[in-house]
């Protein structure tokens, strides 16, 4: 049966409205499915900025430096060279801590063993994924990768701005401020 509008001064109504009230709680039914459970998780509280907002001024939720986590990681080469950098900051802060890079993860994982009930540093990044909104298109490994990178990169960063070390080989601390408003 073909469903028929008629309009009055007041509002369209439709005709055999009972039919259709039916058919959009069968359709509606089917497409929510049991109401079990949440589509993200309780952890989740690393957004994107919504379309709504970015639309005004793209630009501004874009990185322009440097890209910190894994969200602005499409493999494009805008940001490759200061993953070089970031890789330095690695090397200088193990160099700094007279670590080897496997004694590091090595003291990582041990860490995250002993606090988190047996739960190592791949236990650790599948929950830190939780973290995150939308699925990341990172293996575990790829992800820790990240993690410890970019959280290495930030601590050394603050480190040599808090306590003012050298800054002539630095090109973090040695970017021009061009356009910064601030």
């Amino acid at each position: 049966m073909a469903i028929e509008t008629e309009c009055s001064a007041d509002r369209p109504y439709i005709v055999g409205e009972d039919n259709l009230i039916e058919a959009l709680k069968e359709s509606m039914s089917k497409k929510l499915g049991p109401a079990a459970k949440s589509p993200l998780t309780v952890r989740s509280c690393i957004f994107k900025v919504p379309q709504v907002l970015r639309r005004h001024k793209p630009e501004a939720y874009e990185p322009h430096v440097i890209s910190i986590g894994p969200i602005h990681r499409d493999g494009s080469k805008q940001f490759q060279q200061l993953e070089t950098v970031k890789q330095w900051y690695l090397k200088t802060l193990l160099s700094r801590m007279n670590l080897s890079l496997e004694k590091f993860i090595d003291g990582f994982n041990e860490f995250l063993l002993h606090e988190s009930e047996e739960k190592g540093i791949i236990e650790f990044g599948k929950g830190a994924r939780d973290f995150y909104e939308e699925p990341l298109d990172f293996n575990d490994k790829e992800f820790m990768e990240i993690m410890i990178l970019d959280g290495c990169f930030v601590i050394q960063l603050f480190r040599k701005f808090i306590h003012h070390w050298e800054k002539e080989d630095d090109p973090i601390l040695n970017e021009e401020k061009e356009d910064d408003p601030y």
